[in-house]
Formats: C-alpha cells, structure tokens, sequence
C-alpha cells in the first residue's frame, strides 16, 4: 500500500510541477496529503479520511478478512507430468514447450496457490516446486522417443536388445530395451 501511495503523490507532484514551473513543493504538500486522504480509495469503498473506530474493523475485513478461495488441487500424487520449457512471454514458435522427460508427482503442498513437488524416474526428487500452470499431465500410455540407439546385443533367442539414449533425458537414463519395443525403428 505505501507503494501505491507513493506513486500517487509523485504524481501529483510532478502534475504540480508541470503546472508551476517548479520543483518547490514543501508549501503545498499538506494539501496533497489532504486530497489524497480524502478521495476515494476502491479497495476500501471509501476514502482514508472517512475510516473511524467504529467502522475500522469493517475496512480491515474488506482488506485482508474474507475467506480465500482455494481451489483443490487438479493434480494428484503419482501423476506422470511433463514442466512448462521457461519462455519469454508470448513467444510464439513451432518447438514444443514441454520437456520431453516425465516426472512423478511426490506431494502436494497446500499453499495458496498450490504447489506440487516432483520426482524423476531415479526417484530423486528436483529442487523447488512447481505450480499447476507449468504442468501438463500425461496419459499412462505414453511414447518414449529415442535420440540415438547407442548399442546392440544380443537378447533372448532371436531378439536383440538396444542401448538407447533417451531424447529430453540425461545419459543416465541410459537403457537397455528388447527389439519389440522399438516401434518404427530399422537396423
């Protein structure tokens, strides 16, 4: 609020300051204070000068009383999502922009708004939390893209296994997959 106020007397002082051709303000800045104490402020429905004992619990309710709306969660524990890739505001473009890698969901933190803890498939959980807006939930039959088959053997009877490089994820998720899995993938 005294943001707020600050901003409106500089205003005024430098309308002030337009008018008269000058930078002097101490003669007129209690009649600033006054105009500012007597207009009406729409946060509290009426103005500063207008606020008494008797109905001061009544502004301090409008202010900062009432009850919050807060909405449950849409996510819950043990939900696959994808994280909001961070973009300048409204920058348009044909890349997706949502990691690649999945991530589950570990807890829910109730704050206002809600915030969601997550974890990669190692179990590890990631450093801070995430709210709803930069999360996208995924269905249980997701495809996985491959960035690169790294290696080949030799699997059980007639079907070989690959090392794959998975695409969004760090080597580390680095892994071996039967033949049947891969879906349009040829030698």
């Amino acid at each position: 609020m005294a943001e707020r106020f600050n901003r409106t007397l500089k205003d005024k002082l430098w309308r002030y300051f337009t008018r008269t051709n000058s930078v002097r303000y101490v003669e007129v800045l209690p009649k600033l204070v006054r105009g500012y104490n007597h207009s009406y402020h729409r946060s509290i429905k009426k103005a500063p000068a207008d606020v008494t004992i008797a109905n001061q619990e009544e502004v301090w309710q409008r202010l900062y009383g009432g009850p919050t709306l807060s909405k449950p969660p849409k996510l819950n524990i043990g939900d696959r999502v994808r994280i909001s890739k961070t973009r300048r505001v409204f920058k348009k473009g044909y890349m997706p922009s949502w990691t690649e890698e999945l991530f589950t969901i570990s807890q829910v933190k109730t704050t206002t708004p809600v915030t969601y803890v997550l974890k990669d498939d190692h179990g590890e959980e990631l450093l801070g939390t995430f709210y709803e807006q930069e999360l996208q939930k995924v269905g249980e039959k997701e495809i996985y893209c491959i960035e690169a088959v790294l290696e080949q053997r030799p699997g059980k009877g007639k079907q070989k296994e690959y090392l794959v490089k998975w695409l969004g994820y760090n080597p580390s998720f680095n892994s071996w997959i039967p033949q049947t899995a891969l879906t349009h993938y040829t030698d």
